[in-house]
Protein backbone atom coordinates (compact mmCIF):
# COMPACT_ATOMS: atom_id res chain seq x y z
CA UNK A 1 0.00 0.00 0.00
CA UNK A 2 1.36 3.06 -1.51
CA UNK A 3 1.65 5.89 1.21
CA UNK A 4 -0.93 8.07 -0.84
CA UNK A 5 -3.48 4.92 -0.14
CA UNK A 6 -2.81 4.82 3.74
CA UNK A 7 -3.48 8.55 3.43
CA UNK A 8 -6.88 7.94 1.99
CA UNK A 9 -7.95 4.98 3.70
CA UNK A 10 -7.20 7.18 7.52
CA UNK A 11 -9.35 9.79 6.57
CA UNK A 12 -12.25 7.35 4.99
CA UNK A 13 -12.25 5.22 8.16
CA UNK A 14 -12.53 8.45 10.13
CA UNK A 15 -14.97 9.45 8.47
CA UNK A 16 -16.85 6.10 9.30
CA UNK A 17 -15.85 6.59 12.43
CA UNK A 18 -17.00 10.03 13.47
CA UNK A 19 -20.38 8.45 11.85
CA UNK A 20 -20.60 5.57 14.20
CA UNK A 21 -19.94 7.91 16.96
CA UNK A 22 -23.16 10.00 16.38
CA UNK A 23 -24.96 6.61 15.79
CA UNK A 24 -24.18 5.47 19.54
CA UNK A 25 -24.09 8.96 21.53
CA UNK A 26 -25.72 11.96 21.73
CA UNK A 27 -24.51 14.51 19.05
CA UNK A 28 -23.04 16.74 21.87
CA UNK A 29 -21.22 13.89 23.29
CA UNK A 30 -17.09 14.29 24.09
CA UNK A 31 -16.50 10.89 21.94
CA UNK A 32 -18.69 12.69 18.84
CA UNK A 33 -16.91 16.18 19.37
CA UNK A 34 -13.32 14.00 19.68
CA UNK A 35 -14.32 11.94 16.72
CA UNK A 36 -15.51 15.02 14.40
CA UNK A 37 -12.64 17.18 15.36
CA UNK A 38 -9.72 14.18 14.19
CA UNK A 39 -12.11 13.46 11.13
CA UNK A 40 -11.31 17.28 10.45
CA UNK A 41 -8.24 17.41 10.76
CA UNK A 42 -7.36 14.44 8.91
CA UNK A 43 -9.37 15.23 6.25
CA UNK A 44 -7.25 19.01 6.02
CA UNK A 45 -4.04 17.59 6.13
CA UNK A 46 -4.77 15.28 3.33
CA UNK A 47 -5.97 18.27 1.09
CA UNK A 48 -2.96 19.86 1.94
CA UNK A 49 -0.81 17.12 0.55
CA UNK A 50 -2.74 15.48 -2.05
CA UNK A 51 -6.03 17.74 -3.05
CA UNK A 52 -9.47 16.80 -2.75
CA UNK A 53 -10.63 13.95 -1.07
CA UNK A 54 -13.52 11.85 -2.91
CA UNK A 55 -15.20 8.87 -2.27
CA UNK A 56 -16.54 6.79 -4.79
CA UNK A 57 -19.74 4.64 -4.04
CA UNK A 58 -20.58 1.18 -5.63
CA UNK A 59 -23.08 -1.41 -4.66
CA UNK A 60 -19.79 -3.73 -3.23
CA UNK A 61 -16.98 -1.25 -2.54
CA UNK A 62 -15.62 2.41 -2.34
CA UNK A 63 -13.17 3.83 -3.97
CA UNK A 64 -10.50 6.90 -3.38
CA UNK A 65 -8.38 8.08 -5.94
CA UNK A 66 -8.65 5.01 -8.22
CA UNK A 67 -7.83 2.83 -5.00
CA UNK A 68 -9.93 0.41 -3.19
CA UNK A 69 -10.97 1.54 0.78
CA UNK A 70 -13.61 -1.17 1.19
CA UNK A 71 -14.94 -4.31 -0.70
CA UNK A 72 -17.75 -6.72 -0.32
CA UNK A 73 -21.13 -5.92 0.57
CA UNK A 74 -22.08 -2.23 2.21
CA UNK A 75 -23.17 -2.98 5.82
CA UNK A 76 -26.30 -1.53 6.79
CA UNK A 77 -26.12 1.50 8.93
CA UNK A 78 -22.79 2.74 7.66
CA UNK A 79 -21.82 5.87 5.97
CA UNK A 80 -20.99 4.23 2.36
CA UNK A 81 -24.62 2.03 2.74
CA UNK A 82 -26.04 5.27 3.95
CA UNK A 83 -25.04 7.52 0.96
CA UNK A 84 -25.71 4.49 -1.79
CA UNK A 85 -29.07 3.88 -0.61
CA UNK A 86 -29.93 7.85 -1.02
CA UNK A 87 -28.28 7.57 -4.58
CA UNK A 88 -25.53 9.35 -3.92
CA UNK A 89 -22.44 7.90 -6.03
CA UNK A 90 -19.81 9.73 -4.75
CA UNK A 91 -18.89 13.04 -2.31
CA UNK A 92 -16.13 15.13 -2.50
CA UNK A 93 -14.64 17.57 0.15
CA UNK A 94 -12.59 20.01 -0.86
CA UNK A 95 -9.73 22.89 0.26
CA UNK A 96 -11.36 25.08 2.71
CA UNK A 97 -13.95 22.29 4.39
CA UNK A 98 -14.42 23.20 7.81
CA UNK A 99 -15.36 21.37 10.65
CA UNK A 100 -18.79 22.79 10.65
CA UNK A 101 -19.62 21.39 7.31
CA UNK A 102 -18.08 18.18 8.33
CA UNK A 103 -20.46 18.10 11.38
CA UNK A 104 -23.28 18.45 9.34
CA UNK A 105 -22.04 16.39 6.61
CA UNK A 106 -22.32 13.16 9.15
CA UNK A 107 -25.10 14.90 11.08
CA UNK A 108 -27.41 14.80 8.15
CA UNK A 109 -25.95 11.28 7.01
CA UNK A 110 -26.73 10.13 10.63
CA UNK A 111 -30.12 11.58 10.33
CA UNK A 112 -31.53 9.40 7.65
CA UNK A 113 -29.09 6.15 8.47
CA UNK A 114 -32.83 4.44 9.69
CA UNK A 115 -35.47 5.39 7.30
CA UNK A 116 -39.23 6.08 9.42
CA UNK A 117 -42.50 4.24 7.49
CA UNK A 118 -43.14 8.13 6.19
CA UNK A 119 -39.60 9.61 5.50
CA UNK A 120 -39.76 13.43 5.26
CA UNK A 121 -36.83 13.93 3.46
CA UNK A 122 -34.02 12.41 2.29
CA UNK A 123 -30.30 13.02 2.52
CA UNK A 124 -30.05 14.73 -1.25
CA UNK A 125 -32.85 17.15 -0.45
CA UNK A 126 -31.19 18.05 2.97
CA UNK A 127 -27.39 18.49 1.34
CA UNK A 128 -28.78 20.55 -1.28
CA UNK A 129 -30.90 22.47 1.06
CA UNK A 130 -27.56 23.12 3.20
CA UNK A 131 -25.65 24.48 0.05
CA UNK A 132 -22.03 22.96 1.04
CA UNK A 133 -19.51 25.68 0.29
CA UNK A 134 -16.78 22.78 -0.06
CA UNK A 135 -18.54 19.73 -0.61
CA UNK A 136 -20.20 18.53 -3.97
CA UNK A 137 -21.59 15.19 -4.51
CA UNK A 138 -23.31 13.47 -7.55
CA UNK A 139 -26.89 11.62 -7.61
CA UNK A 140 -27.54 8.25 -9.65
CA UNK A 141 -30.02 9.32 -12.58
CA UNK A 142 -31.81 5.79 -12.41
CA UNK A 143 -31.94 3.06 -9.45
CA UNK A 144 -30.73 -0.36 -11.96
CA UNK A 145 -27.85 -0.68 -9.38
CA UNK A 146 -29.94 -1.36 -6.29
CA UNK A 147 -31.79 -4.80 -5.73
CA UNK A 148 -35.36 -4.68 -5.43
CA UNK A 149 -35.07 -5.22 -1.47
CA UNK A 150 -32.87 -2.04 -1.47
CA UNK A 151 -34.93 0.16 -4.13
CA UNK A 152 -38.01 -0.23 -1.43
CA UNK A 153 -36.07 1.65 1.01
CA UNK A 154 -34.74 4.36 -1.23
CA UNK A 155 -35.21 8.18 0.23
CA UNK A 156 -37.63 9.97 -2.10
CA UNK A 157 -36.09 12.02 -4.42
CA UNK A 158 -36.40 13.16 -8.41
CA UNK A 159 -34.37 11.42 -10.59
CA UNK A 160 -35.88 12.65 -13.66
CA UNK A 161 -36.19 16.42 -14.21
CA UNK A 162 -39.55 18.00 -14.87
CA UNK A 163 -38.91 18.86 -18.27
CA UNK A 164 -38.06 15.55 -19.00
CA UNK A 165 -41.14 14.39 -17.70
CA UNK A 166 -42.83 16.14 -20.07
CA UNK A 167 -41.25 15.07 -23.35
CA UNK A 168 -42.33 11.80 -22.29
CA UNK A 169 -45.75 10.94 -24.32
CA UNK A 170 -49.11 11.19 -22.24
CA UNK A 171 -49.58 7.04 -22.62
CA UNK A 172 -48.11 4.28 -23.94
CA UNK A 173 -49.48 0.68 -25.36
CA UNK A 174 -48.32 -1.78 -22.88
CA UNK A 175 -46.38 -4.25 -24.69
CA UNK A 176 -47.62 -7.82 -25.05
CA UNK A 177 -44.68 -10.16 -23.77
CA UNK A 178 -45.62 -14.17 -24.73
CA UNK A 179 -46.34 -16.07 -21.22
CA UNK A 180 -43.16 -17.67 -19.18
CA UNK A 181 -42.45 -21.21 -19.68
CA UNK A 182 -42.25 -21.90 -15.18
CA UNK A 183 -39.71 -24.11 -16.29
CA UNK A 184 -37.43 -22.00 -18.08
CA UNK A 185 -36.63 -19.84 -14.79
CA UNK A 186 -36.79 -23.17 -12.14
CA UNK A 187 -33.73 -23.32 -10.45
CA UNK A 188 -32.24 -27.14 -9.90
CA UNK A 189 -31.33 -28.43 -6.33
CA UNK A 190 -27.61 -27.58 -7.16
CA UNK A 191 -28.36 -23.88 -7.99
CA UNK A 192 -30.38 -23.45 -5.13
CA UNK A 193 -27.45 -24.43 -3.09
CA UNK A 194 -25.31 -22.62 -4.85
CA UNK A 195 -27.65 -19.20 -4.25
CA UNK A 196 -28.45 -20.22 -1.23
CA UNK A 197 -24.74 -20.18 -0.27
CA UNK A 198 -23.98 -17.10 -2.07
CA UNK A 199 -26.91 -15.69 -0.17
CA UNK A 200 -25.43 -16.36 3.15
CA UNK A 201 -21.42 -15.52 2.39
CA UNK A 202 -22.77 -12.10 1.09
CA UNK A 203 -24.82 -11.33 4.37
CA UNK A 204 -21.64 -12.71 6.14
CA UNK A 205 -19.21 -10.58 4.23
CA UNK A 206 -21.95 -7.95 5.64
CA UNK A 207 -22.07 -8.34 9.14
CA UNK A 208 -18.90 -8.29 9.78
CA UNK A 209 -17.27 -5.29 6.90
CA UNK A 210 -17.78 -2.59 9.53
CA UNK A 211 -15.53 -4.50 12.23
CA UNK A 212 -13.08 -5.69 10.12
CA UNK A 213 -12.34 -2.43 8.23
CA UNK A 214 -11.90 -1.05 12.52
CA UNK A 215 -9.80 -3.85 13.20
CA UNK A 216 -7.76 -2.90 9.85
CA UNK A 217 -7.37 0.75 10.65
CA UNK A 218 -6.25 -0.10 14.11
CA UNK A 219 -2.69 -1.74 12.87
CA UNK A 220 -2.31 1.39 10.68
CA UNK A 221 -2.83 4.45 12.77
CA UNK A 222 0.10 5.99 14.57
CA UNK A 223 -1.84 8.03 17.35
CA UNK A 224 -2.69 6.95 20.30
CA UNK A 225 -5.75 9.26 20.36
CA UNK A 226 -7.09 7.53 16.74
CA UNK A 227 -6.54 3.88 18.72
CA UNK A 228 -8.23 5.24 21.81
CA UNK A 229 -11.48 6.59 19.38
CA UNK A 230 -11.48 3.20 17.71
CA UNK A 231 -11.45 0.89 20.84
CA UNK A 232 -14.31 3.10 22.25
CA UNK A 233 -16.22 2.26 19.14
CA UNK A 234 -15.10 -1.35 19.49
CA UNK A 235 -16.71 -1.46 22.83
CA UNK A 236 -19.44 -0.09 22.73
CA UNK A 237 -20.16 -2.76 19.36
CA UNK A 238 -18.60 -5.95 21.57
CA UNK A 239 -21.42 -5.16 24.50
CA UNK A 240 -23.77 -4.60 21.87
CA UNK A 241 -23.21 -7.72 20.11
CA UNK A 242 -23.47 -9.67 23.31
CA UNK A 243 -26.96 -8.02 24.15
CA UNK A 244 -28.19 -9.40 20.75
CA UNK A 245 -26.52 -12.53 20.72
CA UNK A 246 -24.51 -11.84 17.80
CA UNK A 247 -21.58 -13.76 18.98
CA UNK A 248 -19.48 -14.24 16.14
CA UNK A 249 -19.51 -10.78 15.88
CA UNK A 250 -17.94 -10.68 19.43
CA UNK A 251 -15.68 -13.25 18.65
CA UNK A 252 -14.35 -11.23 15.37
CA UNK A 253 -13.56 -7.99 17.48
CA UNK A 254 -11.75 -10.01 20.26
CA UNK A 255 -9.60 -11.88 17.88
CA UNK A 256 -8.87 -9.19 15.85
CA UNK A 257 -7.14 -7.22 18.31
CA UNK A 258 -5.58 -10.29 20.02
CA UNK A 259 -4.25 -10.13 16.31
CA UNK A 260 -3.15 -6.62 17.12
CA UNK A 261 -1.30 -7.25 20.15
CA UNK A 262 1.08 -9.61 18.86
CA UNK A 263 4.86 -8.04 17.69
CA UNK A 264 5.22 -5.88 15.27
CA UNK A 265 1.20 -5.29 14.55
CA UNK A 266 0.65 -1.99 15.98
CA UNK A 267 2.56 0.85 14.67
CA UNK A 268 0.75 3.62 18.11
CA UNK A 269 3.30 3.82 21.06
CA UNK A 270 0.74 2.87 23.47
CA UNK A 271 -1.56 1.21 21.68
CA UNK A 272 -0.79 -2.65 22.93
CA UNK A 273 -1.48 -0.70 26.36
CA UNK A 274 -5.13 0.63 25.39
CA UNK A 275 -5.88 -2.57 24.11
CA UNK A 276 -4.96 -4.20 27.10
CA UNK A 277 -6.93 -1.65 28.98
CA UNK A 278 -9.91 -3.03 26.67
CA UNK A 279 -9.50 -6.68 27.41
CA UNK A 280 -9.43 -5.66 31.54
CA UNK A 281 -12.70 -3.56 30.65
CA UNK A 282 -15.10 -6.01 28.74
CA UNK A 283 -14.01 -8.89 30.98
CA UNK A 284 -16.13 -7.89 33.97
CA UNK A 285 -19.08 -9.32 35.18
CA UNK A 286 -20.91 -6.24 33.89
CA UNK A 287 -20.26 -7.68 30.03
CA UNK A 288 -20.32 -11.22 30.49
CA UNK A 289 -21.97 -11.73 33.51
CA UNK A 290 -25.95 -12.36 31.92
CA UNK A 291 -24.46 -15.93 30.76
CA UNK A 292 -24.73 -17.22 34.24
CA UNK A 293 -28.60 -16.84 33.63
CA UNK A 294 -28.98 -17.54 30.15
CA UNK A 295 -26.25 -20.26 29.10
CA UNK A 296 -28.95 -23.13 29.45
CA UNK A 297 -30.32 -21.34 26.54
CA UNK A 298 -27.33 -21.47 24.33
CA UNK A 299 -27.02 -23.95 21.58
CA UNK A 300 -23.64 -26.15 21.17
CA UNK A 301 -22.56 -23.98 18.04
CA UNK A 302 -22.69 -20.62 19.98
CA UNK A 303 -21.21 -22.53 22.90
CA UNK A 304 -18.50 -23.23 21.25
CA UNK A 305 -18.48 -19.57 19.41
CA UNK A 306 -18.37 -18.04 22.64
CA UNK A 307 -15.59 -20.70 24.09
CA UNK A 308 -13.29 -19.24 21.98
CA UNK A 309 -14.17 -15.59 22.55
CA UNK A 310 -13.59 -16.27 26.51
CA UNK A 311 -10.21 -17.74 25.48
CA UNK A 312 -9.77 -14.59 24.32
CA UNK A 313 -10.25 -12.13 27.58
CA UNK A 314 -8.75 -10.77 30.66
CA UNK A 315 -8.17 -13.47 32.93
CA UNK A 316 -10.16 -11.16 35.48
CA UNK A 317 -12.72 -12.98 33.67
CA UNK A 318 -12.43 -16.16 35.88
CA UNK A 319 -14.20 -14.75 38.54
CA UNK A 320 -17.22 -14.60 36.43
CA UNK A 321 -16.49 -18.41 34.47
CA UNK A 322 -15.91 -20.19 36.98
CA UNK A 323 -19.44 -20.66 38.90
CA UNK A 324 -20.81 -21.76 35.39
CA UNK A 325 -18.31 -24.83 36.57
CA UNK A 326 -20.97 -25.79 39.52
CA UNK A 327 -24.22 -25.13 36.60
CA UNK A 328 -24.69 -28.57 36.28
CA UNK A 329 -24.09 -28.36 32.72
CA UNK A 330 -24.03 -31.52 30.14
CA UNK A 331 -20.21 -32.17 30.30
CA UNK A 332 -18.97 -30.39 26.38
CA UNK A 333 -20.64 -27.35 27.86
CA UNK A 334 -18.17 -27.52 30.50
CA UNK A 335 -15.50 -28.73 28.99
CA UNK A 336 -15.67 -25.34 27.00
CA UNK A 337 -15.44 -23.26 29.90
CA UNK A 338 -12.64 -25.23 31.72
CA UNK A 339 -10.72 -24.97 28.78
CA UNK A 340 -10.83 -21.27 28.54
CA UNK A 341 -10.35 -21.14 31.86
CA UNK A 342 -7.31 -22.71 31.41
CA UNK A 343 -5.72 -20.61 28.08
CA UNK A 344 -6.47 -17.74 30.84
CA UNK A 345 -4.71 -19.09 33.29
CA UNK A 346 -1.68 -19.54 31.71
CA UNK A 347 -2.02 -16.11 30.58
CA UNK A 348 -1.85 -15.58 34.00
CA UNK A 349 -1.95 -17.73 36.46
CA UNK A 350 -2.63 -15.45 39.36
CA UNK A 351 -6.31 -14.97 39.47
CA UNK A 352 -6.90 -18.52 39.11
CA UNK A 353 -4.79 -18.88 42.56
CA UNK A 354 -6.71 -16.17 44.25
CA UNK A 355 -9.83 -17.47 43.52
CA UNK A 356 -8.35 -20.72 44.98
CA UNK A 357 -7.70 -19.55 47.90
CA UNK A 358 -11.14 -17.51 48.19
CA UNK A 359 -13.23 -19.89 47.02
CA UNK A 360 -15.53 -22.38 49.08
CA UNK A 361 -14.62 -26.03 49.19
CA UNK A 362 -16.92 -27.36 46.22
CA UNK A 363 -15.35 -24.99 44.43
CA UNK A 364 -11.96 -25.26 45.04
CA UNK A 365 -12.52 -29.05 44.31
CA UNK A 366 -13.52 -28.09 41.18
CA UNK A 367 -10.78 -26.01 40.17
CA UNK A 368 -8.27 -28.17 40.89
CA UNK A 369 -8.09 -30.12 37.42
CA UNK A 370 -7.86 -26.85 35.96
CA UNK A 371 -4.86 -25.96 38.50
CA UNK A 372 -3.25 -29.45 37.38
CA UNK A 373 -3.59 -28.63 33.25
CA UNK A 374 -2.68 -25.14 34.01
CA UNK A 375 1.06 -26.41 35.67
CA UNK A 376 3.55 -23.97 36.71
CA UNK A 377 5.60 -22.84 40.27
CA UNK A 378 2.51 -20.90 40.65
CA UNK A 379 -0.22 -23.42 40.61
CA UNK A 380 2.19 -26.17 42.19
CA UNK A 381 2.39 -23.80 45.05
CA UNK A 382 -1.00 -23.55 45.53
CA UNK A 383 -1.77 -27.21 44.67
CA UNK A 384 0.41 -27.81 48.33
CA UNK A 385 -1.06 -25.34 50.20
CA UNK A 386 -4.48 -27.42 49.24
CA UNK A 387 -2.94 -30.38 50.72
CA UNK A 388 -3.64 -29.13 53.56
CA UNK A 389 -6.84 -27.62 53.36
CA UNK A 390 -9.38 -27.78 55.70
CA UNK A 391 -11.62 -29.80 53.91
CA UNK A 392 -10.09 -33.60 53.47
CA UNK A 393 -11.64 -34.10 50.07
CA UNK A 394 -10.19 -31.51 48.72
CA UNK A 395 -7.33 -32.47 50.56
CA UNK A 396 -7.33 -35.80 48.84
CA UNK A 397 -8.08 -34.52 45.55
CA UNK A 398 -4.91 -31.97 45.60
CA UNK A 399 -2.37 -34.77 46.95
CA UNK A 400 -3.38 -37.37 43.52
CA UNK A 401 -3.11 -34.00 41.41
CA UNK A 402 0.24 -33.67 42.86
CA UNK A 403 1.47 -37.36 42.38
CA UNK A 404 -0.34 -37.66 39.03
CA UNK A 405 2.12 -34.79 37.88
CA UNK A 406 5.17 -35.52 40.13
CA UNK A 407 4.85 -32.15 40.68
CA UNK A 408 6.83 -32.58 44.71
CA UNK A 409 9.34 -34.35 46.26
CA UNK A 410 8.12 -37.74 48.19
CA UNK A 411 9.36 -35.88 51.29
CA UNK A 412 7.45 -32.84 51.25
CA UNK A 413 4.37 -34.82 50.74
CA UNK A 414 5.45 -37.47 53.59
CA UNK A 415 5.05 -34.53 56.02
CA UNK A 416 1.26 -35.38 55.51
CA UNK A 417 1.62 -39.18 56.15
CA UNK A 418 0.05 -38.11 60.16
CA UNK A 419 -2.97 -36.72 58.25
CA UNK A 420 -6.30 -37.25 60.35
CA UNK A 421 -8.16 -38.35 57.70
CA UNK A 422 -7.21 -42.19 56.38
CA UNK A 423 -7.84 -41.72 53.28
CA UNK A 424 -5.60 -38.84 52.77
CA UNK A 425 -3.06 -41.40 54.54
CA UNK A 426 -3.78 -44.26 52.25
CA UNK A 427 -3.51 -42.15 49.16
CA UNK A 428 0.05 -41.33 50.28
CA UNK A 429 1.28 -44.82 51.28
CA UNK A 430 -0.09 -45.80 48.08
CA UNK A 431 1.76 -43.47 45.90
CA UNK A 432 5.08 -44.16 48.12
CA UNK A 433 4.41 -48.22 46.95
CA UNK A 434 4.07 -47.35 43.34
CA UNK A 435 7.78 -48.02 42.54
CA UNK A 436 11.72 -49.12 43.96
CA UNK A 437 12.36 -45.70 45.19
CA UNK A 438 15.25 -45.40 48.41
CA UNK A 439 13.75 -42.16 48.73
CA UNK A 440 10.45 -43.36 49.90
CA UNK A 441 12.55 -46.68 51.68
CA UNK A 442 14.05 -44.45 53.61
CA UNK A 443 11.03 -42.32 54.63
CA UNK A 444 9.26 -44.75 55.57
CA UNK A 445 11.95 -47.03 57.63
CA UNK A 446 12.84 -43.86 59.67
CA UNK A 447 9.18 -43.56 60.01
CA UNK A 448 8.56 -46.83 61.37
CA UNK A 449 11.15 -46.83 63.96
CA UNK A 450 9.77 -43.75 65.60
CA UNK A 451 5.99 -44.13 65.08
CA UNK A 452 3.87 -45.51 68.06
CA UNK A 453 0.55 -47.61 67.27
CA UNK A 454 -1.77 -48.04 69.43
CA UNK A 455 -4.44 -51.32 69.24
CA UNK A 456 -6.80 -49.65 67.08
CA UNK A 457 -4.26 -48.66 64.18
CA UNK A 458 -2.81 -51.90 63.31
CA UNK A 459 -4.83 -51.61 59.85
CA UNK A 460 -2.72 -48.51 58.86
CA UNK A 461 0.41 -50.18 60.39
CA UNK A 462 0.20 -52.54 58.46
CA UNK A 463 -0.65 -50.55 55.33
CA UNK A 464 3.04 -48.56 56.18
CA UNK A 465 4.83 -52.07 56.48
CA UNK A 466 3.44 -52.99 52.70
CA UNK A 467 4.48 -49.73 51.02
CA UNK A 468 7.51 -50.39 52.09
CA UNK A 469 7.78 -53.70 50.98
CA UNK A 470 6.67 -52.22 47.68
CA UNK A 471 9.30 -49.49 47.33
CA UNK A 472 12.01 -50.98 49.10
CA UNK A 473 14.84 -52.86 48.60
CA UNK A 474 17.98 -55.18 50.26
CA UNK A 475 18.80 -51.81 52.79
CA UNK A 476 15.56 -52.26 54.40
CA UNK A 477 15.78 -56.19 55.31
CA UNK A 478 17.43 -55.85 57.82
CA UNK A 479 15.08 -53.87 60.00
CA UNK A 480 12.23 -56.03 58.84
CA UNK A 481 14.13 -58.93 60.15
CA UNK A 482 14.36 -57.22 63.56
CA UNK A 483 10.63 -56.31 63.73
CA UNK A 484 9.72 -60.13 62.38
CA UNK A 485 12.24 -62.35 65.37
CA UNK A 486 12.62 -59.10 67.88
CA UNK A 487 10.94 -59.92 71.65
CA UNK A 488 9.98 -63.87 70.09
CA UNK A 489 8.44 -64.53 73.75
CA UNK A 490 6.31 -61.23 73.87
CA UNK A 491 3.16 -62.26 73.57
CA UNK A 492 0.24 -60.01 72.62
CA UNK A 493 -1.78 -59.04 69.33
CA UNK A 494 -0.94 -55.44 68.60
CA UNK A 495 3.04 -57.67 68.71
CA UNK A 496 1.79 -60.02 66.09
CA UNK A 497 0.11 -57.57 64.12
CA UNK A 498 3.35 -55.94 63.58
CA UNK A 499 5.29 -59.18 63.33
CA UNK A 500 2.63 -60.09 60.55
CA UNK A 501 3.09 -56.57 58.78
CA UNK A 502 6.85 -57.41 58.58
CA UNK A 503 6.85 -60.71 56.99
CA UNK A 504 4.02 -58.94 54.28
CA UNK A 505 6.98 -56.34 54.05
CA UNK A 506 9.87 -59.13 53.10
CA UNK A 507 7.19 -61.30 51.09
CA UNK A 508 6.90 -58.11 48.41
CA UNK A 509 10.37 -57.16 48.25
CA UNK A 510 10.61 -60.11 46.49
CA UNK A 511 14.11 -61.04 46.73
CA UNK A 512 16.27 -63.70 48.47
CA UNK A 513 17.78 -61.74 51.32
CA UNK A 514 14.08 -61.59 52.49
CA UNK A 515 12.65 -65.32 51.35
CA UNK A 516 15.85 -66.25 53.40
CA UNK A 517 14.58 -64.56 56.45
CA UNK A 518 10.93 -65.68 56.22
CA UNK A 519 12.53 -69.24 56.02
CA UNK A 520 14.34 -68.41 59.36
CA UNK A 521 11.37 -67.53 61.27
CA UNK A 522 9.58 -70.14 60.09
CA UNK A 523 11.92 -72.00 61.56
CA UNK A 524 11.35 -70.39 65.09
CA UNK A 525 11.17 -72.09 68.40
CA UNK A 526 9.00 -69.20 69.21
CA UNK A 527 5.31 -69.83 68.04
CA UNK A 528 4.62 -66.04 66.92
CA UNK A 529 7.54 -65.42 64.53
CA UNK A 530 6.47 -68.77 63.06
CA UNK A 531 2.80 -68.06 62.79
CA UNK A 532 4.00 -64.86 61.03
CA UNK A 533 6.32 -66.44 58.79
CA UNK A 534 3.69 -69.22 57.98
CA UNK A 535 1.18 -67.52 57.41
CA UNK A 536 2.81 -65.09 54.23
CA UNK A 537 4.22 -68.65 53.14
CA UNK A 538 0.68 -70.38 52.82
CA UNK A 539 -0.51 -67.28 51.41
CA UNK A 540 2.03 -67.57 48.88
CA UNK A 541 1.67 -71.01 48.27
CA UNK A 542 -2.50 -70.57 47.55
CA UNK A 543 -1.98 -67.85 45.58
CA UNK A 544 0.64 -69.71 43.46
CA UNK A 545 -1.34 -72.72 43.29
CA UNK A 546 -4.53 -70.36 41.96
CA UNK A 547 -2.93 -69.07 39.24
CA UNK A 548 -1.65 -72.12 37.77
Amino acid sequence: MTQVQSDARKVFVSLLLASKNLSLYPEGHSLCVSAVSRCHAQLEEYIRKIGEFRIEIERNRVLCGGHEMHSGPLEEGTLPFTLFRDGIRWLELMEGVTLEEIQQILSIINRYTVLSVEPEGDIVTAFWEAHFPHAQYEVADLLFELSPEQTATVSTFHAVSPQAKSALPDACAPLEDPPIDPGMVELTSLEQDELTKMVEDEEKASAFSHLNMLLDSLLQYEDEGDVGMILAVLSKEFKGSLVRHHYKASLTILEGLRYGLKPGQLKAPGAGRLIEEFFIGISGADSIGPFQEEWTLVSMSEAETLGRMFQCLHPRALDTLAPLLLAHLPDPYEKIFEDAMVVLSRRDPGPLVVLTDHSDDRMVARLVPVLYRVGGPAVVECLMRLTRHSSAPVRRLALKTVFHGRMSPPAQLFQLIDDPDEAVRRIILKQLGRERDPVAEQLLVSYLKSRRFDAGQTDYMTDCFKALGKCGSQQCVAFLKERLMRRKWMPGALVDSERRAAALALAALKIPEARQVIQQAGRSLFPSPRRAARAVMDGSAVKRKGGQ
